[in-house]
């Protein structure tokens, strides 16, 4: 997996943990980026300012963490509660990140049981054209663990149980 992109969490919890998660990403070294945001249109267009900002280089991402609050339905990306059933209002915007996304690149979606709506993981999968990776129970972010099982979706449609992405 290539490292030479950059990092980028899109954060869409309360404020005490924001400002804990921030803290946590930008101790992370270069190449990390970090912003709370309002919806799944504001992590695209963020996503991609940041990847254009000439203050990164090279400007592909090869991370996303989604971080908000999950269960088995769906995941809260700012103001909007994404799930199966909605997906579609998202889906062509989300398919913009393809445009800074590292070939070998992934996003991983951290919110407490997202991981068990294995449907959910493959329609980002396709929609981004990379590995969506989730947990199946309790997440924490500031510790990066999960209480349960970790779950890859791949693009083709493929779903299986992995370790966490490092």
């Amino acid at each position: 997996m290539s490292l030479s992109g950059l990092e980028v969490s899109y954060i869409s919890i309360e404020r005490g943990w924001k400002m804990n998660t921030l803290l946590l990403k930008y101790k992370a070294g270069v190449n990390c980026a970090a912003f709370p945001g309002e919806s799944p249109y504001d992590l695209v267009s963020k996503t991609i300012q940041t990847a254009e900002d000439p203050l990164y280089e090279p400007s592909t991402v090869y991370r996303i963490n989604i971080i908000g609050h999950g269960n088995a339905k769906g995941v809260q990306i700012g103001g909007h509660f994404v799930d199966h059933d909605n997906f579609g209002d998202y889906e062509g915007h989300l398919r913009k990140l393809r445009s800074v996304l590292d070939g070998e690149g992934f996003i991983h979606i951290m919110g407490c049981a997202v991981g068990q709506n294995e449907k959910l993981l493959v329609k980002f999968a396709a929609a981004c054209g990379v590995l969506v990776y989730a947990g199946t129970s309790a997440e924490n972010v500031l510790l990066n663990f999960n209480f349960g099982d970790i779950k890859v979706a791949y693009p083709g449609g493929g779903v299986y149980t992995t370790s966490r992405p490092s």
